[in-house]
């Protein structure tokens, strides 16, 4: 009977164990760099890009993320429109994980969220969003 108790309680350690590990690796890791935004009547605004890739070990590459961004005048002139276009390459781990990319009016993902995506990595993601100043 003791031999039964012991194997069980070996068993949900073992259990436990393996689903810390399975947990840790769905964390995100991200950056958040602030973005200037020159408007079509040459006001700056600053935006805030929180890029993300799903696992720790794809810091490198979210490092190596890219974005370029262009403005257009909204229709009417009662504002800007912008598109930021963000690419996170793959890596040596994996050529295709979980992407996302978010842009804010604060710092850290605070603030108002102007537009967010989902992807994979290699993927441009394509954010879009109108701004009230000309």
């Amino acid at each position: 009977m003791n031999r039964r108790v012991f194997a069980s309680i070996v068993a949900g350690a073992t259990a436990l164990s393996q689903a810390g590990t399975a947990v840790a690796s769905e964390e995100w890791c991200s950056a958040d760099p602030a973005v200037p935004v020159r408007t079509p009547g040459g006001a700056t605004v600053v935006v805030y890009l929180n890029e993300y890739a799903l696992g720790t070990e794809h810091r490198a590459a979210l490092a190596r993320a890219t974005h370029s961004c262009s403005v257009t005048a909204a229709p009417g002139g009662r504002g800007t429109d912008v598109e930021i276009t963000v690419l996170i390459p793959g890596d040596r781990t994996d050529s295709s994980f979980r992407t996302r990319a978010t842009v804010t009016t604060a710092p850290g993902g605070r603030g108002a969220v102007l537009d967010s995506r989902e992807g994979v990595s290699g993927v441009p993601l394509v954010l879009r969003f109108r701004l009230d100043v000309a």
